[in-house]
């Protein structure tokens, strides 16, 4: 099983560095990692460059792209399956063994992000994990949440088939800043026939930091979305 991780970063070489050390220790090597960059000017692309590493880098700033990164990075993917982590997150070292246990073709699969101090001290579980309800199925938990499983998937640690991203023509570029983005992947799965499961054994370590509130406007995008699938929707779920 081959996957292209893909992080979205600006200026932040030297989690970049850590990150590094951790993708260079799985115990599953069958991946290359592939930076989408904002236009950082702390050396991240020539660095890039030095190590190999795969790199999309706009040529400079001009305000939070991230979108727009990530579908370009995209076109340097190589491999079956897209797995996500952003640039403030680093794996456990058998973080893509434990998720290749769980992939397959017809799924959208997330780890679980477990929140850490700068000195690497767990402070704090996945989210959401009070809010889940499962079904267990050896190493595998699909998530069953009645109403909305969308809900509790993130893009920290998503991984999809490259396919799945082709159809849906890439993450929606109505979203500008921060938010839904990831969920509205996770929705267009959902209603095109993909399973929504959690890998509950890979691990992604994500740096503790003051929590982000999705933009109004994001959440207008993905209501919006939102209804125009339910309205087009012809299979009955349960």
């Amino acid at each position: 099983m081959k996957f292209s991780v893909i992080t979205c970063t600006y200026n932040q070489l030297p989690l970049l560095k850590k990150a590094k050390e951790h993708w260079d220790k799985q115990t599953l090597q069958d991946f290359e990692w592939i930076i989408a960059d904002d236009g950082s000017t702390d050396g991240t692309k020539e660095w890039a460059k030095k190590n190999g590493i795969k790199i999309y880098s706009k040529a400079k700033n001009t305000g939070f792209d991230f979108v727009g990164n990530l579908n370009e990075a995209v076109k340097l993917a190589g491999f079956k399956y897209l797995v996500w982590v952003m640039g403030d997150s680093y794996p456990a070292e058998d973080f893509l063994d434990k998720l290749s246990e769980v992939v397959k073709p017809n799924r959208v699969v997330n780890g679980l992000r477990i929140t850490v101090s700068k000195e690497g001290k767990i402070v704090g579980e996945d989210w959401r994990i009070p809010r889940a309800t499962f079904n267990l199925t050896g190493n595998e938990t699909l998530v069953i949440h009645p109403y909305e499983p969308w809900e509790l998937m993130t893009l920290n640690s998503m991984c999809m088939p490259r396919k799945m991203f082709k159809e849906m023509g890439g993450i929606c570029e109505e979203y500008k800043g921060y938010g839904r983005m990831d969920t509205d992947m996770a929705m267009w799965a959902y209603f095109n026939g993909y399973k929504l499961y959690w890998a509950t054994k890979a691990i992604i370590y994500h740096l503790e930091h003051p929590d982000r509130v999705d933009s109004p406007e994001n959440d207008k995008v993905f209501h919006k979305r939102l209804e125009e699938f339910r309205k087009n929707e012809t299979n009955t779920r349960i």
